[in-house]
């Protein structure tokens, strides 16, 4: 089974070595049936839980919490353990759809979007009573089922346009942006998407998905940014190549508004983290004041910011222009 690992996964020491290796092949997730199996106790189990190695999931499922990783990758990647673990114990025949499907795909999403809730699908329906924190979807026959994350899932862009239709086209254009960027959807599987979804409420929203999308935006910041802009009716280029007079490079900027020297460059504030920070940030001020050197002004953005676009609008305004100024 192809699963994603980390770089180191830890295993309760009285596992034994067989259940260890059915436990890995099932990414991490077993089930209750699998640890009596290899020699596991239910006793076992209960310290195992009770001593954070094992998490405890629905139905008599488990799984290994992630090793050594940061904290949204960590988030994802348990969240991932979670539904394999709910999957094996509902066998055959179930899929995961919606944002579970996002991150079967490991597509970022809008923070508008709950990825703690389980949604899954299935070709009949509704197969079992409903469960807190898991959703329940039928999956028409249409629709393609291929493999995720060592799971059964929709297509990325079926799982975008679900997305899309339940919450919002915004929601949509982060993940679409992602998966064209790294080849996992074209722009006709998603158009494709959206013709089998016509029949689904509020896919008419996504009318206008193909036109916002754009691969060139590297980060769900970068993209709610771009959007941002475009409904204040403020044309801007992604990932801009800035070169000298000479023809040198110099930097590759996150957005240039259109017709101007503006740079609009989003900050969340990762890559500056870790052992190396201080580096990254004398590095991020020489290649500032290069571009200022050379004409540009360089206005930088946060998620706190996303939120008042009249905050975001005020930025781009030369300090001259603006009121008391």
């Amino acid at each position: 089974m192809d699963v994603a690992t980390t770089p180191y996964q830890a295993f309760p020491v009285a596992m034994s070595y067989p259940l260890r290796i059915r436990v890995r092949q099932q990414g991490y997730a077993f089930t209750r049936r699998d640890a009596l199996e290899f020699g596991a106790s239910d006793e076992q189990l209960r310290a195992w839980c009770r001593a954070e190695d094992v998490v405890s999931g629905a139905q008599g499922s488990y799984f290994l919490p992630p090793g050594d990783l940061d904290t949204i990758t960590s988030a994802a990647e348990t969240q991932r353990r979670r539904i394999r673990a709910l999957l094996l114990v509902l066998g055959e025949g179930y899929l995961v759809t919606h944002q579970s499907a996002l991150l079967a795909w490991d597509l970022p999403t809008d923070p508008s979007c709950d990825t703690t809730e389980i949604h899954l699908g299935h070709r009949e329906g509704h197969r079992w009573s409903r469960r807190p924190g898991v959703r329940l979807h039928r999956v028409p026959e249409p629709i393609p089922v291929t493999t995720a994350s060592g799971m059964p899932a929709v297509s990325a862009a079926y799982a975008i346009v679900q997305v899309g239709a339940g919450i919002g086209v915004e929601a949509a254009v982060i993940p679409a942006d992602a998966a064209l960027r790294n080849y996992l959807a074209s722009p006709t599987d998603l158009a494709e998407a959206i013709r089998q979804s016509r029949r689904t409420p509020g896919c008419t929203r996504l009318a206008t998905l193909l036109d916002l999308v754009d691969p060139r935006s590297e980060s769900p910041g970068e993209s709610r940014l771009r959007l941002l802009l475009r409904a204040a009716g403020v044309a801007v280029t992604p990932q801009v190549v800035i070169r000298d007079g000479d023809g040198h490079f110099v930097a590759r900027v996150d957005l240039l508004v259109d017709g101007t020297r503006t740079i609009v460059e989003f900050d969340g504030l990762l890559k500056y983290r870790g052992a190396g920070n201080s580096e990254a940030l004398v590095n991020e001020k020489r290649r500032e004041l290069a571009l200022q050197r050379l004409g540009y002004r360089v206005v930088r953005v946060v998620w706190d910011d996303l939120a008042d676009p009249g905050r975001v609008l005020s930025l781009l305004t030369p300090p001259a222009l603006q009121t008391g100024a």
